[in-house]
């Protein structure tokens, strides 16, 4: 994956001026590294900024399936991101978009996974999801005891 049209420094520069590329006290366009070869590296730094660890592990990036489980990212945010790469790595971004689409998805994914294996209460048929439901429905039992 080549990025031959890459704008220059000056011209990355004038474009970091604008506003919408601070987020937070941090340029999108100067402050966040970006490899020559890596957009979907770039792009997920960018996903890790724009979004809260909460909001990416409940979420995904512009479902293929409209009846997916998860929550759909802001798109605004997620338009800015196709924006930033635009300007980094020039036109052909968007027949790559594909690829970075994966990685930000498995951005996602992945941070579900590493949640669920911290809490593991949270996954129903772990064995500590099992072992709390049971605890949980043994306290709600209501015994009744006569004098």
């Amino acid at each position: 994956m080549l990025f031959t049209d890459f704008l220059s420094e000056n011209e990355i520069q004038d474009h970091a001026k604008d506003e919408e590329f601070n987020v937070g006290g941090i340029n999108l366009l100067t402050d966040v590294s970006a490899k020559a070869k890596k957009p979907s590296l770039y792009a997920t730094q960018l996903l890790s900024i724009l979004f809260t660890d909460e909001e990416i592990r409940n979420g995904c990036v512009e479902p293929r399936d409209a009846n997916g489980k998860k929550e759909v990212l802001n798109q605004e945010n997620i338009n800015l991101i196709k924006k930033c790469l635009s300007i980094k790595y020039g036109g052909k971004i968007q027949k790559d978009w594909s690829k970075i689409w994966q990685s930000l998805n498995q951005k996602c994914l992945d941070k579900r996974k590493q949640h669920l294996k911290k809490n593991p209460e949270l996954v129903p048929n772990s064995e500590e999801g099992k072992r709390n439901e049971s605890m949980n429905n043994h306290q709600n039992t209501n015994i009744d005891v006569e004098d």
